[in-house]
């Protein structure tokens, strides 16, 4: 039969271990911080939060095999506060920062923040993969404080990159919080504006002549050629200016023989002149035997 112990005889157990029933008791705190980091697995096994939290307190807690299956990449906790307890500030930005991983995973904002006060916060490694694969460095807008930015400095920020934000999945009140910590995320914005496309060299105009439009090539006169007597001329243009409708011929001085055009010998002797032919008939110049006059 056992015998209770008299007050007297704990007091004394007490006095000699002080540190035994200190040691081996949780805080409600920790024990709500160890239910949120295994909260799917212990609701599997049947336990009420409850149940759990009063036999955590106890130290008799079980925590089922099944909280292996909690991510395996756990993102350490910043200490950043004194004592390496965090504020709510800090628990709030931590949970906008990895909002979409961290209800993938079945915690509740309340759990998680609870789980972060205590420093036991566990951040599924799906944060990673949910991270937008560009992030733009955060712009850098001027810090208050201590290193601290304002609501306004962070409501500014917000509307310098909203679209990018907006695309990322993150309210505005997630933002500004994360900001507000100094863990902001601004996801690289696509550039909507197409570059500019080099401008196209202007249409290289050709002009074809016309096929009925024939180049009338005109000989030079010889170097030697004097024109000595009247109504003769060095150019064929002088000559066609005297005869508008006659026919113009080249006349060999030497020989007294002129030449149609289109002979070879037509503006090409040594010694010659352009004349109108009927000058040349006139002054007792004679055609070339095996040339006719063209039509």
């Amino acid at each position: 039969m056992r015998v209770p112990l008299s007050i007297a005889a704990i007091a004394v157990i007490l006095a000699f271990s002080p540190n035994a029933v200190m040691a081996a008791t949780k805080t409600v705190k920790e024990c709500d911080a160890e239910y949120a980091a295994n909260k799917d697995a212990i609701k599997g096994s049947g336990q009420t939060k409850k149940d759990f939290v009063a036999s955590c307190r106890a130290g008799s807690e079980v925590v089922p095999a099944g909280a292996a299956a909690a991510p395996a990449a756990v993102t350490p906790a910043k200490s950043t506060a004194a004592g390496n307890v965090k504020t709510a500030k800090e628990c709030d930005a931590e949970y906008a920062a990895n909002k979409d991983a961290i209800k993938g995973s079945g915690q509740t904002k309340k759990d998680f923040v609870a789980s972060c006060r205590s420093g036991s916060e566990v951040i599924p490694g799906g944060a990673a993969a949910a991270a937008p694969a560009t992030v733009a460095p955060t712009a850098a807008a001027p810090a208050g404080a201590g290193g601290v930015k304002t609501a306004k400095e962070c409501d500014t920020e917000y509307s310098a990159n909203k679209a990018a934000i907006k695309g990322s999945g993150q309210t505005k009140k997630d933002f500004v919080a994360s900001c507000r910590a100094g863990t902001e995320t601004i996801p690289g914005a696509q550039s909507t504006t197409a570059a500019p496309q080099p401008a196209k060299p202007a249409p290289t105009v050709t002009t074809t002549p016309s096929k009925n439009v024939q180049a009338k090539t005109v000989p030079a006169p010889s170097a030697t050629t004097v024109p000595t007597g009247a109504n003769q001329f060095a150019t064929e243009a002088q000559a066609k200016a005297r005869c508008p409708s006659s026919t113009v011929v080249w006349v060999n001085l030497k020989s007294k023989i002129f030449h149609f055009a289109g002979n070879r010998n037509y503006g090409t002797t040594k010694s010659g002149a352009y004349i109108c032919e009927t000058d040349a008939t006139a002054e007792g110049f004679r055609a070339a035997e095996n040339e006719k006059q063209p039509q």
